[in-house]
C-alpha cells in the first residue's frame, strides 16, 4: 500500500473517478435528480451544502454545474429565480483537496474547500441544509458509522438532509475480510486489467453481501442517532451514437461491446442485438441512503417523484 496520503488516495480512488468520466451522461443522469431534488426541496433562496469525502472536486467539477441546469430549468418553467448554493467540499487527505479545482464565486454559487475529517468536521452546529457523500460512509469501517452519522447530525439544521450515494464496493473489514476478496478477484489492478464475466458474477455477489451489512449498520446507526432513514437505487441510461464500439479489457484480452452496465464500481460489458451499429449503451447504477432530522423521509420522497420523476 502506498504511504502518502495523496498516493493512497490515487490508489483507491483513480480508478473510481475514471469509472464517472468514463459513464458520463449516465452517471449525470442517475444521480443528478437526487442532488437537484434536495436543494429544490428545502424551498429556500439560498442553501448551504456540505460534502463529505470530495477529493479532488469531483462534486463541484462534475456534478455542481448538472445541478445548476436542473434547477435552472425548474425555476424556468415556475417563473421564479434559481436558488442560491453555498458549498464547502471536504476530504480527509489536504493533497487531494489541494488538487481540486481553485474556490470559484458566482451569483449563484460558492464553492470552497478545505481538509476536513468527517468523524470531526470543523464547522458549527446547525451549519448546514444539505450534506452530500459518495460512497464514503463506509470509509474508517463500519464499527465507526454511529460516530459519523453522530457527527453529520451535528452540522444539520433541524431540517437537514444527508443524501450518501454507494457506487463502488464497500469493503471493509467489518463486512469482507480481505481473503474473501481476494478470493473472489477483487484487487483494484484486478479490476483495472478487466475482470471475466465469471470473475464479475463472484465479485458482485460478494459486493451484495458487502453492502447488505453497509445498510444494516447505516440504519441502526441513524435510528441511534433518532434519525430517519430510507434507501433507494438511482439509475441512468443513455444512448450514444457512435460507430465504434466500446474495447475494454475481458481478462487478458480486450473485446468489443456495444453495451457497458456499471454495479459497484465494476464494468459489466455485453453486446445487445438490439442496439444498431451506430449507437452503444452506458448504463449506469447505485444506491442512495437518505437520513434525515425530519420525522420521515417520506415529504422528501414524494417530492422526488413529483418534481424530479424519481421513483
Amino acid at each position: 500500500m502506498p504511504e502518502t496520503g495523496l498516493e493512497q488516495w490515487n490508489y483507491k480512488y483513480t480508478p473510481l473517478e475514471a469509472i464517472r468520466k468514463r459513464m458520463g451522461r449516465a452517471y449525470e443522469e442517475a444521480i443528478t435528480p437526487f442532488f437537484a431534488g434536495a436543494v429544490h426541496f428545502t424551498q429556500k433562496p439560498f442553501v448551504r451544502i456540505l460534502i463529505v469525502g470530495g477529493g479532488k472536486g469531483h462534486f463541484s467539477r462534475d456534478m455542481l454545474p448538472a445541478i445548476k441546469r436542473e434547477l435552472a430549468e425548474k425555476a424556468r418553467k415556475s417563473g421564479t429565480h434559481p436558488q442560491k448554493m453555498e458549498v464547502f467540499e471536504t476530504d480527509l487527505v489536504p493533497e487531494a483537496v489541494a488538487r481540486a479545482p481553485g474556490n470559484n464565486s458566482k451569483p449563484n454559487r460558492l464553492v470552497r474547500k478545505l481538509a476536513a475529517d468527517i468523524h470531526a468536521i470543523p464547522f458549527s452546529d446547525g451549519r448546514f441544509d444539505l450534506v452530500f457523500g459518495e460512497s464514503i460512509i463506509h470509509q474508517g469501517g463500519n464499527n465507526n458509522l454511529e460516530a459519523r452519522i453522530k457527527e453529520i447530525k451535528r452540522v444539520m439544521n433541524d431540517k437537514g438532509i444527508f443524501i450518501h450515494i454507494q457506487d463502488n464496493v464497500p469493503f471493509t473489514e467489518e463486512s469482507v475480510t480481505p481473503d474473501q476478496a481476494k478470493k473472489a478477484g477483487f484487487t483494484l489492478q484486478a479490476i483495472n486489467k478487466g475482470m471475466t464475466p465469471e470473475q464479475n458474477k463472484s465479485l458482485i455477489e460478494l459486493a451484495d453481501s458487502a453492502h447488505n451489512i453497509l445498510i444494516q449498520k447505516t440504519h441502526a446507526a441513524a435510528k441511534a442517532n433518532n434519525l430517519s432513514f430510507a434507501l433507494g437505487k438511482v439509475q441512468g441510461e443513455v444512448m450514444e451514437p457512435s460507430s465504434r464500439p466500446f474495447k475494454l479489457p475481458n481478462g487478458n484480452s480486450f473485446t468489443e461491446f456495444n453495451s457497458i452496465q456499471h454495479n459497484y464500481g465494476i464494468f459489466i460489458p455485453e453486446n445487445d442485438s438490439g442496439i444498431s451499429n451506430k449507437e452503444r449503451r452506458l448504463k449506469y447504477s447505485g444506491f442512495v441512503k437518505i437520513i434525515t432530522k425530519l420525522p420521515s423521509v417520506r415529504g422528501f420522497l414524494n417530492h422526488l417523484e413529483k418534481e424530479f420523476n424519481v421513483h
